[in-house]
């Protein structure tokens, strides 16, 4: 079983649901988030599903698209063109969300 290294314990604990743990001596700051997830932190092992926010059924894996880099807030395992809690944000500050996976530019 896939397990992730606490750094602090120097431990295995579970490898948190929609996280990929199976590359060797995997981390919590390592770990790979599945697309259609997003954590707040490289050291959170909370993993929150990016909801359709209005959109179709595949919205948050578009915005959401996963990834082994956390970044600060999330940001790395976003799509470019979003950021914030759950990617629900437009990354251009002159845009907003439509149909909840899509930035269109303010009039």
């Amino acid at each position: 079983n896939a397990c992730t290294r606490n750094r602090c314990a120097n431990r295995c604990s579970a490898c948190p649901p929609h996280a990929n743990c199976s590359a060797f001596n995997t981390s919590l700051e390592t770990l790979f988030v599945q697309r259609g997830h997003w954590r707040a932190s490289p050291i959170s092992d909370k993993l929150a599903k990016c909801r359709k926010l209005g959109g179709d059924d595949d919205a948050g894996k578009v915005r959401c698209a996963g990834g082994d880099n956390t970044e600060a807030n999330g940001k790395g395992l976003c799509n470019p063109a979003f950021k914030g809690p759950e990617c629900q944000l437009c990354s251009a500050d002159d845009h907003y969300l439509v149909d909840g996976h899509k930035c269109e530019k303010c009039d």
